[in-house]
C-alpha cells in the first residue's frame, strides 16, 4: 500500500505530451526586452499548432503567417500581439491558417488592416482587434476564399473581399466608416452586432447570393446600403433589427435586383424603414417586415416589378 501523497506526476504543466518547445531562447529576458529569438525557429513546420501563453507581445514590423499554422492564445484579455508600428499588424500569406483566442492591436495610428490575408481557407476564432485610430481603417480583412470570422469583435471596418465566406457572432464597427465593407459573392452574416457611429453598419458594393440574418445593426447613416458598381442580385437580408440611423433602415440602389427582404424589424431611421430607391431595382420580395416610427416614412418602393406582401407599418 503506497500513500497517495507518494505519487507524484511530472510533465509540462497545462501542455500535453505531444508538444515541444521552439527552441530555446537564445537571449535572456531581462524585463526590457522587445524581442527575443530562438534558436532554431525550423522546428515550427506545417500543420503545427503554436500555443502563446499570457503576456503583451510587441513587434515593430508585420507578423507573417506563411505556413500552414494554428496560432492559439491563451484567451483574447490574456495574449496579446501589439504592434509598435504604423504598418499592417499580422499578414496571413498561406492557406488554412487558423488563429484563436488572442488579441491583435496597434498602440499607433496606421492605414493598414491590423489583420489582413490573402490565403484560402482562413479561420479567425474568439479573437479581439484593437486601436482602429482612425475611422477608415480595416480591422480584419481576409482576401482569401471560403474562410470563417467567428466570434470576434473589432472597432475598425470588417472587410470582405472574396468569395465564400461565414461571418458570425462577431461584434465590428463602433467607431469605424463602415462595421462591414462587404464586396464579394457567396457571404453569410449570421448573428452578429454591427455599429458604425459614422456611416453604414454594412455597405454592399458587389457581389451576389449573400445571406444577412439575425444580425442587430447600429448605423451611423444606412443600417444595410447596397450600393453596387454594376448589377447585384439575390441578396437575402432576412431576420435582422436595424435600429436608428440619418438614412434608411435597408436601402436598394440601382442595379439590385431579385433580392428577398423579409422578417426585419427596422425602426428609428431618419429617412425610411426600407427603402427601394430607383427604377432599376428589378424583382425584389418584400415580405413580413415590421416598420414603425421611422420619420420620412416607413416603406418605400421606387422598383420595378416589386412584390410588397404581409409588412406590419406602423
Amino acid at each position: 500500500d503506497t500513500p497517495q501523497r507518494a505519487i507524484v506526476v511530472t510533465g509540462r504543466w497545462g501542455f500535453s505530451e505531444d508538444t515541444k518547445a521552439a527552441g530555446a531562447l537564445a537571449e535572456a529576458d531581462d524585463g526590457s526586452e522587445t524581442v527575443l529569438d530562438v534558436t532554431n525557429a525550423s522546428l515550427i513546420d506545417v500543420g503545427d499548432t503554436i500555443l502563446i501563453g499570457r503576456g503583451t507581445f510587441q513587434s515593430g514590423s508585420t507578423i507573417t503567417v506563411s505556413k500552414r499554422l494554428k496560432i492559439v492564445g491563451s484567451g483574447p484579455e490574456s495574449t496579446i500581439l501589439e504592434c509598435t508600428a504604423a504598418v499592417t499588424a499580422l499578414s496571413i500569406t498561406a492557406d488554412d491558417v487558423v488563429l484563436e483566442d488572442l488579441t491583435v492591436q496597434h498602440n499607433v495610428s496606421r492605414a493598414n488592416g491590423l489583420i489582413s490575408g490573402s490565403g484560402l481557407r482562413a479561420r479567425v476564432t474568439k479573437c479581439h482587434v484593437w486601436n482602429a485610430n482612425s475611422a477608415s481603417v480595416v480591422g480584419i480583412s481576409l482576401g482569401g476564399a471560403a474562410s470563417i470570422i467567428l466570434a470576434c469583435r473589432t472597432d475598425g471596418i470588417l472587410s470582405v473581399v472574396a468569395q465564400g465566406r461565414i461571418l458570425h457572432s462577431t461584434t465590428t464597427g463602433a467607431n469605424a466608416r463602415y462595421g462591414m465593407l462587404l464586396s464579394s459573392s457567396d457571404i453569410m452574416v449570421i448573428g452578429c452586432r454591427v455599429e458604425s457611429s459614422l456611416f453604414d453598419a454594412i455597405q454592399i458594393t458587389g457581389g451576389d447570393d449573400y445571406l444577412l440574418m439575425g444580425t442587430w445593426l447600429a448605423p451611423g447613416r444606412w443600417g444595410v446600403c447596397v450600393n453596387p458598381a454594376g448589377a447585384i442580385y439575390r441578396l437575402r437580408i432576412i431576420g435582422n433589427r436595424v435600429s436608428g440611423g440619418t438614412q434608411s433602415g435597408i436601402q436598394l440602389n440601382a442595379n439590385t435586383n431579385r433580392c428577398i427582404i423579409a422578417d426585419n424589424e427596422c425602426t428609428l431611421a431618419a429617412q425610411y424603414g426600407i427603402n427601394i430607391a430607383a427604377a432599376s431595382c428589378n424583382n425584389n420580395l418584400v415580405h413580413g417586415n415590421m416598420l414603425y416610427l421611422n420619420t420620412v416614412g416607413q416603406l418605400n418602393d421606387a422598383g420595378t416589378a416589386s412584390t410588397l406582401a404581409d409588412n406590419v407599418v406602423v
